[in-house]
């Protein structure tokens, strides 16, 4: 069963320009151990359309399906530390049904905690 996983990546620092050499390199690393696949990506915004001063893209999202949460996960977790992912880079996913995340600072990843996200999809049992 499928599960549903999306890394939140600041675009701070000129980030931007480095998003398609990430996409290739997870996709590469996901593929290598047989846990999933990247389905889609593109910006974040700052705030709702039509808020005060509009909405900026601030994020980076990077839509994930995997095939063993716990795996990908630490996978995941790997290979953005490898890749040189920013300071406040989150990983989002749902665990016995509560919506989780990691953020990475420091050179390390903090301990999950319950998700901060406003709206997340769901893609399907499990997720």
């Amino acid at each position: 069963m499928p599960f549903f996983v999306y890394v939140k990546i600041p675009l701070d620092g000129g980030q931007a320009e480095r998003m398609p050499a990430l996409h290739e390199g997870l996709e590469r690393v996901l593929a290598a151990q047989a846990l999933g696949e990247l389905i889609g990506w593109g910006g974040s915004l700052s705030a709702p359309p039509g808020g005060p001063g509009g909405a900026a893209v601030s994020h980076h999202r990077l839509d994930i399906e995997v095939i063993d949460q716990g795996r990908a996960l630490a996978v995941l977790q790997d290979a953005l530390a490898g890749f040189a992912a920013p300071d406040g880079t989150e990983l989002h996913y749902t665990e016995a049904g509560r919506a989780m995340q990691r953020v990475y600072a420091g050179a390390r990843w903090a301990a999950a905690t319950p998700s901060t996200a406003t709206s997340r999809h769901a893609r399907g049992p499990g997720r």
